[in-house]
């Protein structure tokens, strides 16, 4: 077992510094190449959680077909789970963080 924590993101908000963010999800990359199960979970289990489980689908997705829709994508996350990604700054943080991952 093995534990990932993120502490420069306060509830509600997004990291100071969005490429902070890159880093932590090329280790989650990593536990998932070796067939570990992955949680993810926040204080609420929807902002901060569904903000890193769009960038992790995302980059999978650009990985596997060459291209990604992240709108689509957080309504399809929305749809398993209601607010996910809680706000337009988390929303932007994702945009960024899938650029940086991607460059």
């Amino acid at each position: 077992i093995g534990q990932l924590h993120f502490k420069a993101w306060p509830d509600h908000g997004v990291p100071l510094y969005p490429q902070t963010l890159v880093p932590f999800l090329q280790k989650m990359l990593t536990l998932r190449s070796v067939n570990s199960p992955i949680v993810v979970h926040c204080s609420a289990g929807v902002g901060r959680t569904g903000t890193i489980i769009l960038c992790d689908i995302c980059l999978h997705m650009a990985a596997a077909v060459g291209a990604i829709d992240v709108l689509a994508m957080m309504e399809h996350l929305r749809n398993q789970r209601p607010n996910m990604v809680d706000n337009v700054e988390q929303y932007k943080l994702a945009h960024l963080v899938i650029l940086n991952c991607l460059e």
